[in-house]
């Protein structure tokens, strides 16, 4: 295996770990041993590819956006072929990784309550669903002024599920 593949196979392996802890345990609750320690990788091959744990964080939180966007794409989706808001926000989850995602997005929920620098990423990553809601909307017939109330009500209600989730995820 060359150089670059076993690069590429230990930070994946890092990766997926980190978003099971992370996900898991928050941000706080989740220590570099245990990644490591799960991804059967040193510390120093962890520092090799992230030089903080904010940084791996940061990684972790990117790869969430991209799968929230897809998400959002499926509401979308449904909502511009004018599917009730309930069975379109529904089209959010689909049973892979879930519980995973949902924890996720808590976890930078909370994080950002706190850190200006998240809250800017969640705010752009929240404008996006946003546009892509009420764009939906529009193509479902609603004018400018009520597409923008649907993909709000869309929006509250992937996020009611999300916290859902996390909630059924803490009880255990």
């Amino acid at each position: 295996m060359r150089q670059d593949e076993r690069r590429a196979k230990t930070t994946a392996a890092l990766l997926r770990q980190a978003r099971a802890a992370f996900a898991r345990s928050g941000y706080d609750g989740t220590s570099l041993d245990s990644i490591v320690r799960a991804a059967g990788y040193s510390k120093g091959a962890l520092y090799t590819h992230f030089k903080t744990k904010r940084e791996l964080f940061a990684a972790v939180v990117e790869d969430c956006f991209a799968e929230a966007e897809m998400r959002t794409r499926r509401v979308a989706e449904a909502a511009s072929r004018g599917e009730d808001p309930i069975a379109a926000a529904g089209q959010y989850f689909d049973g892979k990784e879930d519980d995973e995602h949902a924890g996720l997005m808590a976890e930078v929920w909370r994080i950002s309550s706190a850190d200006p620098d998240w809250r800017l990423r969640l705010d752009a990553m929240r404008r996006i669903r946003q546009t892509m809601l009420g764009q939906a909307a529009i193509d479902a017939g609603f004018a400018p002024a009520a597409a923008l109330e649907r993909a709000q009500l869309l929006s509250k209600l992937i996020d009611a599920e999300i916290v859902g989730r996390r909630f059924e995820l803490a009880a255990g």
